[in-house]
């Protein structure tokens, strides 16, 4: 027995331990919710810590950690007996709440498993260097793409800057500072931010050129921050997260061939990983304040004071982690209220929605507006293994899991094969804007959108290139 598996061997014995000593503390009414609760972690520990090769951008791994995220919803659900949810009414559910807990802790544990099986149904690939296809006219074209990101970066920066003047006349920590009314600001003034597109555009074409050792890291430093001071003024919290790690992301995938020791490149990057994940954290904290600072003279500390006081309601009962309640709800009630979708809203993400009908059957939309429309919020996410049984009841969840983790497996196997940039670029906006997030979502969420602009560097270095080319000859 070599040492990775004597490490995997003693990793096994110590959750199993864990996992009879935490079953013994749950052998209340919430007994088989505690096992399936603890036997998904268990799950996840194990997948993640058998890897021989660990890849912390591979679509699976960003998918299993965050999916850690439901069963710690349970366990804060075992402990406070629902009794703060604003989801559910334990006592006017058709069936019993204690068993729908039951079933949904089942069927969170069967999806990941089904998940993971379609998931090892291929061997793992190697990731290799990153492949840039350089001619004769190399340099030339090298130029040429620097020249097009700038101009791609001032178009974007020149909008940023328009709405800055237009809607806080010039003040640009002001703009900043009300990033909760952006959203209104536009569709009550009009205004318009299809350059910020073209900035991003231009900062991922000087990623190229920083990757094959034609860019300055200072260079990319500035267009990084610019790009994401410019994202984060829209309010979007977790498409500014997207933005900054996908440079990270890149950056990984253009060195991990070239790193002597794959644990200790991990490691670096796992903390950044964290430091980022604290960052969308205080950037979350900051937003909720500038939206509840308006009209009014609430004092930071205050806040800070009320925020820490009611974390788990703000973390778990407002449905800021998987919405386990409202899967018990869907349980209970989909079927009858609504009716099966028959995989319908698989679709609502990247179909336009009047090719489909009013709602594009985006399940979140629905749940709130069929149960939850009393609520003071918008639209409620169903959470990956929610909407499967919307769509084709308890049977979705392990067919359509074991297929979703297939998918994922082919897909990363053609990204890894092909070691473009393009390539790595397009798999890690759809990893991190829609594969890692997806245990918490729905299929609304994967936008053609990333894909386009996973894609249009390409098309931009081609063009450059074809000119380049044509010059020369």
């Amino acid at each position: 027995m070599n040492l990775l598996e004597k490490k995997r061997a003693i990793l096994f014995c110590v959750l199993c331990f864990v996992f009879l000593c935490l079953s013994i503390i749950f052998s209340g009414k919430f007994f088989f919710a505690g096992i399936w609760t603890f036997l998904t972690l268990v799950v996840i520990a194990i997948f993640l810590g058998s890897q021989k090769n660990f890849y912390v951008f591979n679509p699976i791994n960003l998918f299993c950690i965050f999916y850690i995220t439901i069963p710690l919803t349970s366990i804060y659900y075992i402990f406070t007996d629902f009794n703060n949810s604003i989801f559910i009414d334990k006592y006017l559910l058709k069936g019993d709440y204690v068993s729908l807990f039951n079933l949904a802790t089942f069927y969170y544990l069967l999806g990941l498993v089904c998940l993971i099986a379609g998931y090892r149904m291929f061997k793992n690939p190697i990731i290799g260097s990153m492949k840039f296809h350089s001619g004769n006219n190399s340099e030339m074209s090298d130029i040429l793409i620097r020249c097009t990101a700038y101009i791609l970066s001032l178009i974007g920066l020149f909008n940023f800057l328009f709405n800055v003047v237009r809607f806080s006349g010039g003040n640009i920590l002001n703009y900043l500072s009300n990033v909760a009314l952006r959203h209104h600001e536009f569709s009550e003034v009009g205004g318009t931010t299809a350059g910020y597109h073209f900035l991003y555009i231009g900062a991922y074409l000087i990623l190229y050129l920083h990757i094959k050792n034609k860019s300055s890291f200072f260079e990319l430093l500035i267009i990084v921050i610019i790009s994401t001071i410019v994202k984060a003024s829209v309010g979007r919290i977790y498409g500014t997260v997207v933005h900054l790690m996908s440079f990270i992301a890149m950056f990984y995938f253009s060195q991990i061939g070239k790193a002597p020791v794959l644990s200790i490149y991990n490691r670096k990057f796992i903390i950044g990983a964290l430091f980022l994940v604290l960052m969308g954290g205080v950037f979350y904290f900051y937003r909720v304040y500038s939206a509840l600072s308006i009209g009014t003279d609430i004092v930071f500390e205050d806040l800070i004071s009320e925020f820490s006081g009611a974390l788990g309601m703000f973390v778990f009962d407002k449905g800021n982690t998987p919405n386990v309640a409202l899967f018990m709800k869907i349980i209970d009630s989909w079927s009858h209220d609504y009716g099966y979708l028959y995989g319908k809203s698989l679709f609502s993400g990247i179909l336009p929605l009047e090719l489909i009908n009013n709602h594009g059957y985006n399940t979140s939309i629905i749940t709130q507006e069929l149960w939850y429309s009393h609520l003071p919020s918008g639209a409620l996410p169903t959470t990956a293994v929610g909407e499967l049984y919307m769509n084709f009841g308890p049977i979705g969840v392990p067919i359509f899991m074991f297929f979703f983790g297939v998918v994922l497996k082919l897909f990363f196997i053609y990204a890894i094969r092909r070691s473009t940039f393009t390539s790595f670029l397009t798999l890690t906006l759809l990893s991190l804007s829609f594969v890692f997030i997806y245990p918490k979502v729905d299929f609304s969420n994967l936008k053609l959108y990333w894909i386009i602009l996973g894609c249009a560097p390409f098309l931009f270095i081609k063009i450059c290139k074809f000119v380049s080319y044509r010059k020369k000859n």
